[in-house]
């Protein structure tokens, strides 16, 4: 497993868009962690300084199609180019706790409107007492605004109320508006938008009844992603388990009866990410805080490779294979978050503890179509 080491970076990382690697270099910076920044503008990830940026998790940045930063958000504040908070740009619905929550600052580039881009936040759900939990909240960009730098010009806070800590979004099949989905807190229901050229709408509500409702607030948290075709869309619920299912990104409909994994180290899942043709599913499981699990895999750390073509979830399973352990057998760690990157790449933030050593690293799946332990 090949890794290196960026200074300064905590265990989550960045989340892009499946569409940001075909239009351009949009999603060629990657600001996330603790002041870590990649650029990917000449192909290979070169290491950068000067961000100003601190989170566990969930965050984002984005770029003009020529691979110029344009701004980035930790959910708490955003900034531009010159890593200035942008006016109107401070104290976020994400304020409270930037450092857990599990994908929060999407950026979406609003179609029809060239310089204008919506930037979905995501609250911590354990506030304080006498704070409210804002749940989804999306504010608009404006990069004309201030010299050209960019400025917040629009906000609708507890846009949805009971939001997971999860977010995504696929372009659809009209290669024009994206697609936006999120999964509500204490209810069993995936919600789908649009945003299309006259702003953000809510298309339906899919119930899902195949786990209970959420009434673990750590079950909440964990990382969902559309296939970059837009065919599937998956849902890691730590402390609950993974569930993929068909997504039509023409109707923005998704399947009643999903690929159910509970058992064993899929109940602790976090991170996911799809291999560029979504042949392959990859997984992080770790124990996150305030987690409890029944299913024998509290303590440990895996990264997973999953066969989508396999065929059931029993299928699955059995082709399942364990790329990376971690744990109080091994040498310590936790696994993180996935994001493919423009070079085809697939990274993943981890945290690796020897007797001495507490170090923190991007592990990197070089050849993520190919199965088995040849991914690496």
């Amino acid at each position: 497993m090949k890794k290196f080491t960026i200074l300064f970076m905590l265990l989550f990382l960045i989340q892009h868009l499946p569409l940001l690697s075909k239009d351009g270099l949009q999603g060629a910076n990657w600001i996330f962690g603790e002041n870590a920044w990649l650029d990917f503008t000449t192909g290979n990830p070169v290491s950068r300084f000067g961000a100003n940026l601190f989170t566990h998790e969930g965050c984002g940045s984005i770029s003009d199609k020529d691979g110029n930063l344009l701004f980035y958000t930790d959910g708490a504040s955003v900034r531009n180019r010159n890593h200035e908070i942008m006016p109107h740009g401070a104290n976020l619905a994400g304020s409270y706790n930037r450092y857990a929550t599990s994908q929060s600052g999407l950026i979406i580039p609003w179609p029809g409107h060239p310089n204008k881009y919506y930037m979905i936040i995501i609250d911590y759900l354990w506030p304080k007492e006498g704070q409210n939990y804002e749940g989804l909240s999306y504010y608009i960009v404006d990069m004309q605004e201030d010299n050209g730098l960019g400025a917040v010009v629009d906000s609708v806070i507890s846009f949805i109320p009971k939001s997971c800590e999860k977010v995504t979004a696929v372009q659809h099949s009209n290669g024009k508006d994206f697609w936006i989905a999120t999964q509500l807190w204490d209810e069993n229901i995936i919600e789908i938008f649009l945003l299309d050229e006259t702003g953000i709408h809510s298309i339906h509500k899919h119930k899902v009844n195949i786990f209970p409702n959420f009434n673990n607030v750590a079950n909440t948290k964990g990382c969902m992603k559309f296939s970059p075709n837009g065919s599937k869309l998956a849902s890691a619920n730590n402390g609950v388990g993974l569930f993929i299912y068909d997504f039509d990104n023409s109707t923005g409909m998704i399947s009643s009866a999903p690929l159910s994994f509970t058992n064993g180290l899929f109940s602790v899942s976090y991170g996911i990410e799809f291999s560029p043709e979504a042949n392959f599913l990859y997984l992080s499981c770790s124990r996150m805080g305030g987690v409890s699990t029944t299913n024998g895999t509290p303590d440990n750390a895996w990264l997973s490779q999953l066969d989508m073509n396999a065929g059931s979830a029993d299928d699955i399973t059995n082709e399942l294979v364990i790329l990376e352990q971690r744990g109080n057998n091994k040498d310590g760690g936790s696994m993180g978050a996935l994001q493919i990157g423009l070079d085809g790449n697939i990274y993943f933030a981890y945290k690796a503890t020897t007797t001495s050593i507490y170090s923190n690293f991007l592990g990197v799946i070089q050849k993520p179509e190919e199965k088995g332990m040849s991914c690496n």
